[in-house]
């Protein structure tokens, strides 16, 4: 029957930190990948599978992936992972599961095999139809996120608040007297007037004065 490889589902039974389920999910992918190459699974469909996994699990952490950067983890599989070959070999998860758990009472570290062949039995999923190896080769193409800095844009300054009527070129005592003469003459007249009136006020008052001396 044939499968796909769910790292993201197994890892996420087993780790809610960050970093812990990015060694994982590399862990997981190089194994069933064969190669203990980080570059090599930037090439390949497992970039894209890994990085729609980390998104996806630091929005749900409520962190933002433009505010925590995160790269995929180096490769430490080496003898810890023998679920997959066990897979290839059986062609049935179960049996391979079986096969993997004695293999490693072999491994250098027993314990750490065991658990890596649980979550390696959980990442695979059967399915009825399996996408064309030429898909599984292609770059990083889905789930991506790009940081995008806004521009930085100066406050909007509002123009001041206008207190006074701005006074047009044209207005000057000769074209008011030419648009409106009568208008003119008679303001003409009273500040005529009045300004008589302070001349004459003002001389009265600094002849009394001198005069009392």
């Amino acid at each position: 029957m044939k499968y796909e490889i769910d790292a993201c589902h197994a890892c996420s039974k087993k780790h809610n930190n960050i970093n812990s389920l990015n060694n994982c999910l590399v862990e997981t992918e190089a194994a069933f990948s064969n190669t203990l190459s980080t570059n090599y699974l930037r090439s390949t469909n497992s970039a894209a599978k890994w990085n729609d996994c980390i998104v996806k699990k630091m929005s749900e952490m409520g962190r933002a992936p433009c505010n925590f950067q995160l790269n995929m983890s180096p490769v430490f599989a080496g003898d810890t992972h023998p679920f997959p070959a066990r897979l290839d070999e059986l062609k049935d998860k179960d049996k391979a599961l079986e096969k993997a758990l004695e293999d490693c009472k072999k491994s250098r570290y027993p314990n750490e095999c065991k658990n890596n062949c649980h979550i390696d039995y959980d990442a695979v999923v059967y399915v009825s139809h399996v996408p064309d190896e030429g898909l599984l080769s292609a770059p990083l193409a889905r789930g991506t996120y790009q940081c995008v800095t806004e521009p930085y844009e100066e406050p909007r300054k509002e123009p001041p608040l206008q207190t006074s009527l701005p006074l047009s070129p044209d207005f000057t005592l000769e074209n008011i007297a030419k648009d409106k003469p009568v208008i003119f003459w008679i303001f003409f007249t009273i500040s005529g007037i009045i300004l008589s009136f302070v001349i004459v006020a003002f001389l009265y008052i600094l002849i009394s004065k001198k005069n009392n001396e």
